[in-house]
């Protein structure tokens, strides 16, 4: 003991430690400065790597330099050959503590500077996102005005815009401005050259539909936003039985006057159904795509594509409809999981066997894989061939993100979300997901500022403000975090919430308090939240208790476990890859 006494006292003299501490704290805001520069300069990443490779070999080089050489009046001399009274090391000493006081004081700095530049740099990035430069091939299609006598055929004409759209989708060469930026201009009087940019296209398609006595009339025309003048435009007076045809010619004519190439058989291919039955369908999708999630709106869609398909029961496209009606049914609650599942099983497997190529058939199959059956490897192949069929649907891009968050690849799901956000602006549920998706990627700058972006388009969104706190909570700024949460409208987010921000403030026996009270109130409901807060606290076995009990309420929120950063400390417990086998998210 005595020997390891005198030893550190023998380091201490020589300054060995303070050698090894200004060293490291030398060599780390050397590094810094190399990866600012680097950054600025757009430098190769070989340099910063090389530059701390070479640091870390010398560092046991100086350890040793310190140990038998002491820096002297007279210059470097070997220790040894000082005599301990005419030794300088204390002098020396005190030159080390200002040069660590110093070099810390800088590193400081440099970290204020970093994180103010990293958080410059990704709200520059969600601006240019936001504000990309316009592909030469991109277009809008815009809700048809609906022209006919008595003013009845709206859904009709939306559906006409909306096939043409989704026909648009399939040319992996032509960006196409998704359904809900585009309808979200509907009956809004904007001049072009303002939508365009704010949609980010060049080319803009606009119609008008006009139904009486079973003939139909279309007009269309294609605008270049750029010189705001219409650059073709045709009329079809068709009878409604060949609606089909006139669908094909005006996509031809659409893509030959955008100069694209285009694989004919593609469109001309496409299913056809009996007009009437065609004209329901349209009908239902109306009412399946209303804003307002209520019991009645999914209940005359479903009536009304059930009388489709009562007059046509080989249309794919409204079996997949029908299979989409009873998946919102279902996961809105307003039918029971045991009555809803084999619906859309049949439903799906049955448009399925009518046209394996539809995109939204294999969609619909990977969202039943993943969030019925838990098979999330058969789920992602179901995405890869929707993304194959479609490269420009951000329906398909959306769910694409979000099995990505399952499996834990959430690189990929933010690029996934990205592309969504890119084709559809307008839609706060792109956007809204790519913040989460920043958020699972730890990149929470990012978050917030997408975030906000979604509430730039809509001030009022469910558990936005929950989501903003949360990033705020991750980078350890818990004003910020209270002041988002206060404008939390849900009760049971801001609770939550307040379990972590009590525990990160030091107030444990407050966080205690407000965790049993959340428990009292959620327990079978939002057991996988409590999880959530006991992991961010650090009480593992509690963490995997609720887990536990979570797994047995069928929590769906658990699906995102392996990406969410607040569980991020039991991923070293032996219990936790046990656990993601036991829930068929790893095998």
């Amino acid at each position: 003991m005595n020997r390891i006494n005198r030893f550190l006292q023998e380091l201490q003299r020589r300054n060995v430690i303070k050698g090894c501490i200004s060293y490291l704290v030398i060599s780390w805001v050397i590094l810094q400065v190399v990866a600012l520069l680097s950054d600025i300069l757009d430098a190769p990443d070989w340099i910063g790597k090389t530059l701390f490779i070479v640091l870390l070999i010398f560092f046991p080089v100086w350890l040793l330099i310190s140990w038998y050489y002491e820096f002297t009046s007279e210059g470097i001399k070997k220790t040894s050959e000082v005599p301990e009274e005419e030794s300088e090391t204390k002098i020396t000493g005190k030159k080390l503590n200002i040069l660590i006081i110093s070099f810390l004081s800088l590193a400081v700095i440099l970290l204020f500077v970093d994180r103010f530049r990293l958080q410059k740099q990704q709200q520059v990035e969600i601006e240019a996102l936001a504000q990309s430069e316009v592909p030469e091939n991109s277009i809008v299609v815009l809700p048809f005005t609906d022209l006919s006598p008595n003013k009845d055929q709206e859904y009709f004409a939306d559906g006409l815009a909306e096939e043409l759209l989704s026909s648009l989708t399939r040319l992996p060469e032509l960006k196409v401005t998704s359904r809900t930026s585009a309808f979200s201009f509907k009956n809004k009087a904007i001049d072009i050259p303002t939508l365009a940019e704010q949609l980010g296209v060049n080319y803009i398609v606009e119609g008008s539909v006009r139904v009486a006595d079973s003939i139909i009339r279309i007009t269309i025309q294609l605008i270049d936003s750029r010189e705001d003048q219409g650059i073709w435009s045709q009329t079809w007076n068709k009878k409604l039985e060949n609606i089909f045809e006139v669908q094909n010619s005006i996509t031809l004519a659409v893509v030959n006057n955008l100069k694209l190439q285009l694989n004919a058989p593609l469109l001309a291919n496409k299913t056809k159904t009996d007009p009437r039955a065609y004209a329901l369908y349209l009908e239902a999708k109306h009412w399946y795509q209303n804003p307002d999630l209520i019991a009645e709106n999914f209940e005359k869609a479903k009536a009304l594509v059930e009388q489709s398909l009562a007059i046509d029961k080989l249309y794919a496209p409204a079996w997949v409809l029908l299979a989409k009606i009873y998946d919102l049914q279902t996961s809105s609650r307003f039918i029971d999981f045991e009555e809803g599942y084999p619906k859309i099983k049949e439903a799906v497997n049955t448009a399925l066997e009518l046209d394996p190529e539809n995109a939204l058939v294999y969609t619909t199959l990977a969202d039943l894989a993943w969030q019925y059956d838990w098979d999330f490897q058969k789920a992602s192949q179901y995405n890869q061939k929707a993304l194959m069929l479609e490269p420009n649907n951000d329906v398909v891009f959306d769910q694409a993100a979000s099995l990505a968050i399952v499996l834990g690849d959430t690189d990929s799901a933010v690029a996934y979300n990205k592309r969504s956000a890119e084709l559809d602006p307008v839609n706060i549920d792109n956007w809204y997901n790519l913040g989460n998706s920043y958020y699972y990627n730890q990149q929470y700058t990012l978050a917030i500022a997408a975030h906000q972006k979604a509430l730039s388009i809509e001030s009022e969104i469910y558990a936005a403000q929950y989501s903003i706190g949360l990033n705020y909570l991750m980078l350890g700024e818990t004003k910020k975090a209270q002041e988002a949460i206060a404008k939390e409208s849900d009760t049971l987010w801001q609770e939550h919430f307040n379990t972590l921000l009590l525990h990160q403030q030091g107030k444990k026996p407050q966080a205690q308090q407000a965790l049993d009270a959340f428990i009292d109130q959620y327990k079978g409901y939002a057991d996988y939240q409590i999880a959530q807060t006991y992991a961010y606290w650090g009480a593992t076995d509690l963490a995997f208790e609720w887990l536990e009990n979570a797994y047995e309420s069928q929590d769906f929120g658990m699906v995102e476990m392996i990406s969410e950063p607040l569980l991020k400390g039991l991923h070293q417990d032996l219990r936790w890859d046990a656990f993601l086998i036991k829930v068929g998210l790893k095998s």
